[in-house]
């Protein structure tokens, strides 16, 4: 697992859909700016504008800014939009902030310190010239050049950039590791004479290399070297165009150095290289004295492809860049400790990873070509063109002849023990082209079985995968599944099996009786109230009358009054019997209130509808 951030905002966690990429693969390679390369998916708009230059990348492994290991910070520098707008940007790692700023003419000469103070001296330049995020504070140096002294000389003439200015008066010259370390909000810098760090995890043919070739390269080899230093001018002269400052008064009168036992095996082969910053020529003689081992002998290299055993189990250390590990590969011949001097991580597909190793790490230095190429100016040019025309005319044939001749006497004394050794490889050479054939056959065995290893532990990574995550989420969801299939067919049984049918068309039934039974009850009862009403009437009428005939019988005393009064009297028991009425009607009358706004005949039509749906089902 690894998290990405944006100037301290999160743009990539693995378990945020919102925040996704489609790819991711870092680069790192000794005394080299890292560079991080990442696609953002379309959804992941946070990622969509970010700004060369000022947005500062971050890459955690293995967690996020509290629990994960930085692997990577760096700026922005080259985004790159697609004909589907999908950007891709491409980051540099801190050291290339030391292309910021310039290191000016300066002269470091005796007494002025060694590599620590002169390395020191360059960082405190940069750092006056840029942000405080670009800056760094120099901690370890364990590079020295002059043992006994421990002094240095250096000096430059023209502008050039920090960067290029410690790798060519440094790193090509001394070799080491520029190593960075960023802690809190400060970036330490250490400049090694080799790396502390060794690795517990075997990298073994059978157990974790996918693919290995080892490249050998002799475009920079040579056996003797003609250096030069700074340019010289006779001041006396107003025609002098200058020369270079060679070694020629301190050795012997000749201007090169050679390895005598490099040109017995691979003959003459001669390089001019070029030290700018020396302008005495017992200082050149020592400076071409020490880079000369860095040429005599091809540059080699191991490329492998490693399945890194962290990724799968927690008791192998994960692989870091500038580790020592150990790397087995008989058939290969490859038996030793050697240093991870690139890396290259496919966070997508880590077991794309690709390791670089190398026993030696400092930087070859460059021709004069190759020197000059960073730091031509037009002075340089003409003064080149002068010296062409006035001294590098020399006498060549001389020069070249007495280096044969001192190499010739040495190469006669060892041609009677090259012919006795000759003569002793005869005897075995047939044995050793049989067992050439062996390791042939045992090489392609071998890398076939490591192939098929390479499947395998992919194949058990991605089986792991599914035990552990989609088995058990496909059992989840068939057992829910299974459960509602349960409860539908115990519903279906019911209703094939006849019981909840039967018991719901018959309670239809009976409802659609009782709604006839009401609605001819509701009738009689209507029939009832209108013939109460007209009793109700007639009453009225007849208290009506009677009360006339009372008033008008106040006045006549012989009136016999008891059948009236006998009629009255049976008037109010019928009244009475009128009210008990009444009072008993009210409640009916409520009921048919509620009834009438009561839609049987839908609710009836609603129950078959969902009978003949269940039929159906």
């Amino acid at each position: 697992m690894f998290t990405i951030y944006a100037n301290g905002v999160m743009i990539y966690n693995p378990q945020a859909d919102e925040i996704q990429i489609t790819s991711a693969k870092l680069v790192r390679e000794i005394n080299a700016s890292d560079t991080f390369r990442f696609t953002p998916s379309t959804e992941n708009l946070i990622s969509q504008n970010l700004t060369p230059l000022t947005t500062y990348i971050e890459v955690y492994q293995n967690g996020d800014t509290l629990t994960g290991t930085r692997v990577f910070r760096g700026r922005v520098m080259n985004p790159e939009t697609n004909l589907y707008n999908v950007v891709t940007y491409d980051c540099e790692g801190e050291l290339g902030f030391l292309n910021d700023s310039v290191v000016r003419a300066y002269e470091w000469g005796e007494g002025m310190g060694g590599v620590e103070s002169y390395l020191r001296m360059l960082i405190i330049s940069h750092n006056n010239q840029v942000e405080a995020d670009k800056r760094f504070v120099l901690r370890n140096v364990t590079v020295r050049e002059n043992a006994q002294t421990g002094n240095i000389i250096r000096s430059l003439s023209s502008p050039r950039n920090t960067f290029d200015e410690i790798q060519m008066k440094l790193i090509e010259p001394l070799g080491g590791i520029l190593h960075l370390e960023r802690i809190g909000n400060t970036t330490f810098m250490d400049y090694l004479a080799d790396s502390p760090s060794t690795n517990t995890q075997p990298i073994h043919i059978n157990h974790n290399i996918i693919d290995l070739s080892t490249v050998q390269r002799v475009d920079n080899l040579a056996t003797a070297i003609v250096p030069v230093g700074d340019w010289v001018f006779d001041t006396s002269d107003p025609d002098d165009l200058g020369h270079r400052v060679d070694i020629t008064s301190v050795n012997d009168g000749v201007d090169f150095i050679f390895d005598p036992d490099a040109v017995a095996r691979r003959g003459w082969i001669v390089r001019p290289v070029v030290f700018d910053d020396i302008t005495l020529p017992e200082n050149l003689l020592t400076r071409a004295r020490e880079v000369l081992p860095n040429f005599v002998n091809p540059t080699e290299s191991i490329e492998v492809g490693v399945f890194d055993l962290s990724y799968i189990d927690d008791f192998y250390e994960p692989i870091k860049f500038l580790d020592y590990v150990n790397i087995s590969s008989p058939p290969n011949g490859l038996e030793g400790r050697l240093m991870v001097t690139r890396m290259v991580n496919d966070f997508m597909n880590p077991e794309r990873d690709i390791l670089t190793l190398g026993s030696r790490f400092g930087s070859f230095t460059r021709t004069l070509a190759q020197t000059r190429l960073q730091s031509v100016t037009q002075d340089d040019v003409r003064q080149t063109v002068g010296v062409i025309n006035r001294e590098i005319v020399v006498d060549i044939d001389t020069t070249v002849n007495n280096a044969v001749d001192r190499a010739v006497s040495g190469v006669v004394n060892d041609v009677n023990d090259t012919l006795f050794d000759t003569t002793t490889n005869i005897n075995q050479s047939v044995a050793e082209q049989l067992q050439a054939q062996n390791t042939q056959v045992q090489i392609f065995l071998d890398a076939e079985t490591s192939s098929l290893r390479a499947d395998i532990a992919s194949n058990y990574t991605r089986l792991n995968a599914l035990t552990n995550t989609t088995i058990p989420n496909i059992d989840t969801r068939l057992n829910g599944h299974e459960t509602r299939i349960t409860n539908i067919e115990n519903i279906v049984d019911d209703l094939q099996g006849g019981t909840g049918l039967s018991d719901l068309e018959d309670k239809v039934d009976e409802l659609a009786t009782d709604f006839v039974n009401l609605t001819g009850r509701v009738a009689t009862n209507e029939g009832e109230l209108l013939s109460l009403t007209g009793r109700v009437d007639t009453n009225e009428i007849d208290i009506t009358v009677i009360k006339t005939r009372l008033d008008t019988l106040e006045d006549e005393e012989s009136v016999d009054l008891e059948p009236l009064l006998d009629s009255i009297e049976e008037l109010n028991d019928r009244l009475d019997a009128v009210d008990l009425e009444v009072k008993q009607i009210a409640p009916i009358l409520s009921r048919l209130e509620s009834l009438e706004n009561l839609d049987l005949l839908a609710l009836i039509t609603s129950l078959e509808n969902r009978i003949e749906a269940l039929e159906n089902a």
